[in-house]
C-alpha cells in the first residue's frame, strides 16, 4: 500500500496535532488542579475553628473563630451575579478586637432591589460594636478591566466597584484577610463563592474533545496519504 500525503497536508499535521495533544495534556493538568484544590478544601472544611493568627497566610475555606469591633460603614462590590441575578457583595472594614489588625468580613450576595443609584437597605446596627464571630476565609475576587472609585451613597453604604479601590480614608488593605461571616447566621447573606470556577469533570471533557480531534487528525491524515498515493498511480498508468 503506497502512502503519499504531500508536504502541504504533512505540514498542516505537522503544525496541528502537537497543538491538539498539548491542549488536551494541559486540560488534564487543569483537572487536576482543580482536583487537588477542592481536596484541600474539603479537609479545611473537616477542621475546628482556628484562633486569629494575625495576618498569617490561609488557605481558601479554613475556618477561624475570633473577636471583631465593626463600625456601621459597609461596602457594595458592584456588578456581582449568582443564579442569574444581577446584584452586590457585601462587606464590612472591621478590626481584630485585641490586636486592631484590620479584617474584612463578607456577607455574601444580595440582588439588586431597583437602579444601581438605590443599593439595598441592610440593617447596619445588628452588627455594631465587638462581635464574636466565626468564618471562612476567602480569596479576593478577580480584578474587573475598568473600575472607578468608591461612591458614597449615604447610610454608610459605598458602592465600589474592586476592592482594590475603597473609600477614601479606608485602613483595608489588598492583603488584609477576607473572611466569609458564617456566625452570627443573622449576619449571612447568599454565600455565592465556589472554590474552583471550573469543575475538573468539565476539563476533562474538553481534554477528550481535543484529544478526539487529535485521532481524527491523525485518521483523516493517513486516509488523504493512501488516497492521493492511489490517484498519483492511477494518473501514471492513463
Amino acid at each position: 500500500m503506497r502512502f503519499n500525503p504531500g508536504w502541504p497536508m504533512s505540514l498542516f499535521v505537522a503544525l496541528f496535532l502537537p497543538l491538539t495533544l498539548g491542549l488536551g495534556s494541559w486540560q488534564l493538568n487543569r483537572a487536576a488542579e482543580k482536583n487537588q484544590i477542592l481536596a484541600d478544601y474539603v479537609q479545611d472544611q473537616e477542621g475546628a475553628v482556628r484562633p486569629w493568627q494575625g495576618f498569617d497566610r490561609h488557605a481558601p475555606g479554613t475556618k477561624l473563630g475570633f473577636c471583631v469591633d465593626v463600625g456601621g460603614e459597609h461596602w457594595f462590590l458592584d456588578n456581582r451575579t449568582h443564579d442569574g441575578q444581577v446584584g452586590y457583595e457585601v462587606f464590612l472594614p472591621a478590626q481584630h478586637c485585641d490586636s486592631a489588625a484590620p479584617v474584612l468580613l463578607k456577607l455574601g450576595f444580595i440582588a439588586a432591589s431597583g437602579p444601581r443609584t438605590q443599593l439595598p437597605l441592610l440593617q447596619p446596627e445588628r452588627w455594631l460594636g465587638q462581635q464574636q464571630i466565626e468564618g471562612e476565609v476567602r480569596p479576593r475576587p478577580p480584578e474587573p478591566m475598568l473600575t472607578g472609585p468608591a461612591e458614597d451613597m449615604g447610610l454608610q453604604r459605598w458602592r465600589v466597584q474592586s476592592l482594590e479601590r475603597t473609600p477614601e480614608g479606608s485602613f483595608i488593605e489588598p492583603a488584609t484577610l477576607l473572611v466569609q461571616v458564617k456566625t452570627p447566621q443573622d449576619w449571612q447573606l447568599v454565600d455565592a463563592w465556589q472554590p474552583v470556577n471550573m469543575a475538573p469533570e468539565r476539563h476533562l471533557g474538553y481534554a477528550i474533545q481535543w484529544f478526539g480531534l487529535a485521532v481524527v487528525l491523525v485518521i483523516g491524515f493517513l486516509i488523504w496519504g493512501v488516497h492521493r498515493a492511489a490517484d498519483l498511480q492511477r494518473g501514471k498508468h492513463e
